[in-house]
C-alpha cells in the first residue's frame, strides 16, 4: 500500500502559495524545503513536486511556469492551469493567457475538476488508467488541498479516475493533476514522500502554525472518556489504541470487550454506509478513528457518514484488494482492526 499525504489548509491561515523555479539550481526537494524554512521562520512550509516538464526538452520549464514573478515558460494555452498571488489561488481553462498580475502560476495535466464537476479537459488517456504516484492541487472557498501518492510499483493506490474521485472527496471545486510517477515527493511540514530525483519546479504553501486539536489525540481523549480505555494522550494510534477502539466497537455491537475482533464479533457487526440504519454516532466514530490509525482519515471524529467518508473507505478497500464499495462491511472493517 502506498503512502499518501494530504495537506488541507484553510485559507485563513495560508500565507503563500507558489513555484519554485528549480531549473538552474537543480536542488532536492530537502534543499528546496529547508529553504524555505530558513525563509520563513516559525511557519508550517508544505512544499511537492510541481508541474510536467516541457516533453521536447528534459532540461526546460513546464509547459507554462510562473515563479517568483519571472515568467519561465509560456505555453498557457496548451492546458488548464493554476495562478496564483499571495495567499490566493485561481483556475483558469485551457486556452487563457495567463493573468500578468499573479506572480506565481503552473499547468496540470488533466484537469480534474472545474467548477465543483469533473472538468471537460478530463481524460484518462494515454496512461491514466495505470496505478502510478499521483500529485494534486486543487481549493474550495475555504481552503487549498495539496495532496501526494507515492509511486510504488504496481500498487500506488491512483489511476487519474481516482484522483478525480478523491479531490472531489476532498471538497474541491477546483483541481488539476501535476507530475507524478517517479517523482511524485512531498514534504508537508515534516510528513514526507521521498524521492530521488530533481524535479524540474515545486510547488508549495506557507501557513501560520495550525492550533486546531490534533485529531488523533482528540480520538483517544474520546475512546478514554467514553469507554474508559485509559489510553495515554499521545496521538499515536498503536496497539493499545487499535485494541481500546475493538472493544468500543464490541460494545457497540452487543458482544463480549476483549479486544479482539473475532467470529462473535464479526456476526454481530452490521456494515456501515451511507444512509444505513445501521448507523450510529459512535460506531461511525470508531470507523473514522480506525481509517485514521490507517492515514485514511485526518479529521477529528464527527460521527457522520459522508460522502466524503464513504470515498475514504474505497479508496482503503481499493489499496488492500477489498471490494471497493465504499460500504464498511465485515471485511473492511476487520482489515481496519488489524
Amino acid at each position: 500500500m502506498a503512502t499518501q499525504y494530504t495537506a488541507k489548509i484553510p485559507f485563513k491561515r495560508v500565507i503563500k502559495i507558489g513555484m519554485w523555479n528549480n531549473q538552474d539550481a537543480r536542488q532536492t526537494l530537502a534543499s528546496v524545503y529547508s529553504s524555505l524554512v530558513k525563509m520563513y521562520p516559525g511557519k508550517e512550509v508544505y512544499i511537492a513536486n510541481g508541474g510536467f516538464f516541457n516533453m521536447v526538452s528534459n532540461w526546460t520549464a513546464c509547459w507554462g511556469l510562473k515563479a517568483g514573478g519571472k515568467l519561465l515558460s509560456d505555453g498557457w494555452t496548451s492546458s488548464c492551469f493554476m495562478a496564483m498571488r499571495g495567499p490566493s489561488i485561481s483556475f483558469f481553462r485551457q486556452g487563457c493567457q495567463f493573468p500578468v498580475d499573479y506572480t506565481d502560476g503552473v499547468t496540470g495535466y488533466p484537469a480534474l475538476i472545474e467548477g465543483g464537476k469533473k472538468s471537460p479537459y478530463f481524460h484518462n488517456l494515454p496512461a491514466g488508467n495505470t496505478d502510478r504516484g499521483r500529485t494534486m492541487l486543487g481549493y474550495n472557498d475555504s481552503c487549498v488541498v495539496l495532496s501526494v501518492i507515492a509511486d510504488v510499483a504496481g500498487n500506488s493506490d491512483f489511476t487519474l479516475t481516482e484522483a478525480y474521485n478523491y479531490m472531489m472527496g476532498q471538497g474541491c471545486t477546483y483541481a488539476i493533476n501535476l507530475d507524478g510517477g517517479g517523482s511524485s515527493q512531498c514534504n508537508f511540514n515534516g510528513k514526507k514522500i521521498t524521492s530521488s530525483r530533481k524535479v524540474h519546479n515545486l510547488v508549495y504553501i506557507i501557513a501560520e502554525p495550525d492550533n486546531t486539536p490534533n485529531p488523533k489525540m482528540e480520538y483517544q481523549k474520546w475512546l478514554n472518556n467514553y469507554y474508559k480505555a485509559g489510553l495515554v494522550i499521545d496521538g499515536s494510534l498503536g496497539k493499545a489504541s487499535n485494541k481500546a477502539q475493538i472493544k468500543a466497537m464490541q460494545k457497540e455491537c452487543g458482544v463480549t470487550q476483549d479486544g479482539s475482533w473475532g467470529p462473535k464479533s464479526k456476526a454481530n457487526y452490521k456494515p456501515l454506509s451511507l444512509g444505513s440504519s445501521n448507523n450510529t454516532t459512535n460506531k461511525i466514530k470508531i470507523l473514522q478513528g480506525a481509517l485514521m490509525r490507517k492515514n485514511y482519515w485526518s479529521e477529528v471524529p464527527d460521527g457522520l457518514f459522508t460522502n466524503t467518508l464513504a470515498n475514504q473507505i474505497t479508496l482503503y478497500q481499493r489499496a488492500n484488494k477489498i471490494t471497493a464499495n465504499g460500504i464498511a462491511d465485515v471485511q473492511t472493517i476487520t482489515s481496519l482492526f488489524k
